[in-house]
Order: structure tokens, then sequence, then C-alpha cells
């Protein structure tokens, strides 16, 4: 069994509080693993995929919830876990991108304390 945690994870925060069917997650990590070099077969990753659900909704702070129609599943609210796992680096780099287009004037002086002082 892969080990496709991250990429579901992945998947549902996109998805937002509506949550995805068990079929349409399955068709967004075939197609993120699915590759020339290292073909996966799509019943394998759904099977996967159903049994990495299943195990995680015996567990006792589950990542994953349904969401009240048969079938889909979005993440949990209060899994902490979920969060740490997919940090946002793209957004760190827009605000990095954008304090140097707003024209602010980074100093590179010395701002450390002394320790002669």
């Amino acid at each position: 069994m892969n080990n496709y945690e991250q990429d579901i994870i992945r998947i549902l925060e996109e998805a937002g509080k509506n949550g995805l069917p068990v079929k349409k997650i399955a068709k967004h990590v075939y197609n993120m693993r699915n590759g020339l070099f290292n073909p996966v077969s799509y019943d394998e990753v759904y099977k996967d995929i159903l049994a990495y659900i299943n195990k995680n909704n015996k567990s006792k702070r589950p990542l994953l919830k349904k969401t009240g129609k048969w079938g889909y599943y979005s993440l949990s609210d209060y899994t902490e876990a979920a969060r740490l796992q997919t940090f946002n680096f793209d957004a760190v780099a827009e605000d990095e991108n954008n304090d140097y287009d707003s024209g602010k004037v980074i100093s590179n002086e010395d701002l450390s304390l002394s320790l002669f002082d």
C-alpha cells in the first residue's frame, strides 16, 4: 500500500468544506502519481484510498470526516495535523515578492545588540 496521505490532504484542502467523493479523490491522486517511468493502476490507487479512509475513520482523531453526502469526505475542522502538514509555501513567496514590488527599502544595517556596550 502506497502512502497517499499527503496527496489526499492537499486535494481535500483545495476542495474546501464541501469535500469530494472518493472517486474524485482517487482520480486526483492517480493523476498526481501516475507517470511514464512509474505507472500505477487506478484500481490499486482507489483500493488504497478506500483502505486509508476506513483506517482513518477508526482512529480517535481522524483527519477526514464525512460531509453528509454519501461518499463525500473533507478535512476535519479540529485536526491541527492536517494544517501543519500542508504549509503553503506559495503564500510565503508571494508575501516576499510583494515586499519587493511595493517599493519597500530593505536595509542591510546590522540591528543585533553589541556585546561591548
